[in-house]
């Protein structure tokens, strides 16, 4: 039996019980694990409602991601690296995704609002021996413009082809900020598939095998 894994729900509400409400709804759809995520100025306030959630008898675990906006970014990193946290990376670009690369980060986040590819064969054979994987968000897809979604998915699809080629896993998350933006994991396996041309196994896997794994190896549940 599967253990599906949304890796992003992110906590901008600092108020529990809003997200109590936010998880519960993820778990009636059937998800064995959340990750509450936040950006690196939260971090703290989000590992102690984890906390607390986590002694009331819920599986989630903190997810931290890092917009690669400059160089300065890379330098955040490294004292972040050795927190126990699920650690995602998004490059904004080509060269600052092949320095991001080289860190041990859990995964590498496509991001949709760009003009020109940010993954290709040099990083994937960098993030393959870091043994990290490739994270794309559904609502960003889904909340995105006709045009720019049009582009999005040709540049992404090309990227996924390239982390596929190598072995490098895919993970799809929902990237939700309210309960309205969670998808059932069936409904986010088949827009991996339809989009993103990812077959269907391997789909299933992205919210699920994949994930697990990189948990479990981490530590992070």
């Amino acid at each position: 039996m599967r253990k599906y894994v949304d890796l992003k729900v992110w906590s901008f509400s600092s108020n529990v019980n809003e997200l109590r409400s936010l998880i519960d709804v993820g778990v009636e759809m059937g998800f064995w694990a959340l990750g509450i995520t936040c950006y690196p100025e939260k971090l703290e306030k989000t590992q102690e409602i984890v906390k607390k959630l986590t002694s009331e008898g819920y599986r989630v675990f903190t997810s931290l991601e890092i917009e690669l906006l400059s160089p300065r970014a890379l330098r955040i990193m490294s004292k972040l690296m050795k927190k126990r946290i699920f650690l995602s990376i998004k490059p904004l670009s080509l060269e600052m995704a092949r320095r991001a690369v080289k860190l041990k980060a859990s995964s590498i986040v496509l991001p949709i609002n760009r003009n020109k590819l940010i993954f290709d064969s040099v990083c994937a054979k960098e993030l393959l021996k870091r043994e990290g994987a490739v994270e794309i968000h559904l609502v960003d897809l889904l909340k995105s413009e006709e045009k720019k979604l049009l582009r999005a998915i040709r540049m992404i699809r090309l990227e996924v082809q390239i982390a596929r080629k190598y072995g490098i896993p895919i993970i799809v998350s929902s990237g939700a900020t309210r309960e309205i933006e969670l998808l059932d994991p069936i409904i986010m396996a088949s827009i991996a598939e339809t989009f993103l041309k990812i077959p269907k196994e391997a789909a299933l896997n992205s919210i699920s095998d994949y994930p697990c794994s990189l948990l479990e190896k981490g530590g992070f549940i």
